[in-house]
């Protein structure tokens, strides 16, 4: 017969057996119950399953030789071309053989600006000077402020600063495209493009006019003189 128990207070069923749940409803993940199923062995996985792949992987310590191209100063001393005015001249019996030819000449327009702040002073963000014969304002201290987007350019007997290449200057750097004038006393001003075409300002009016015989830019004062203008 069943009967009860006091341990400490508490009365509990006796025997035991009365209050246990059955076997097949007692919780398996329990630990202390004796029908808990035992813990399968972990089986260790091959590298092909590690990986997912069966391709073998190999590390060259020591790589070939790139065969990467010449940079583009290389290539651009190498295409050079020195022309007498007899073979210029000579150059327009076949234009079209003279504008394959200038196709053929490499690429030489930095991709990023050699130097940081100084994109407020290019025309465009494309058309940079190139770092390594780029002309510098020698008064101003301050390497932003020397800046100018020009470049010393050979001549055809090898001197290394026979003309400069520049852009059509911007309003606020007038001052800054005279002062390279007067720096570099250049004899002669040629301009290739005209101030507006289809409707978009290509360059800032920097010479004077007999409308305006006298242009002032900050300290530099440039009276009219005379050009000569091709159609």
């Amino acid at each position: 017969m069943a009967g009860s128990a006091v341990v400490t207070g508490r009365q509990l069923a006796w025997p035991p057996e009365a209050h246990m749940l059955p076997s097949k409803e007692r919780p398996s993940s329990c630990p202390d119950s004796p029908l808990a199923p035992a813990p399968r062995p972990s089986r260790a996985r091959g590298l092909l399953e590690r990986r997912g792949s069966s391709a073998s992987l190999t590390i060259d310590l020591h790589p070939a030789q790139s065969s990467a191209p010449p940079p583009q100063s290389a290539l651009l001393a190498s295409a050079s071309c020195r022309l007498t005015r007899a073979r210029l001249r000579g150059c327009l019996s076949d234009v079209r053989a003279l504008h394959a030819q200038f196709w053929e000449i490499p690429s030489n327009i930095p991709e990023r600006p050699g130097l940081a702040g100084s994109g407020p002073k290019n025309r465009y963000r494309c058309v940079l000077p190139n770092e390594h014969s780029r002309v510098r304002l020698l008064h101003e201290p301050d390497p932003l402020a020397a800046y100018i987007n020009a470049n010393y350019v050979r001549g055809n007997a090898g001197e290394a600063r026979a003309f400069v290449a520049t852009q059509g200057p911007l309003p606020h750097t007038l001052h800054d495209f005279w002062t390279m004038v007067l720096q570099e006393t250049a004899s002669a001003l040629v301009m290739i493009t005209k101030l507006r075409e289809k409707g978009r300002t290509k360059c800032e009016k920097y010479l004077p006019d007999h409308q305006q015989p006298r242009m002032e830019v900050a300290d530099i004062q440039v009276d009219e003189f005379k050009s000569t203008e091709e159609k």
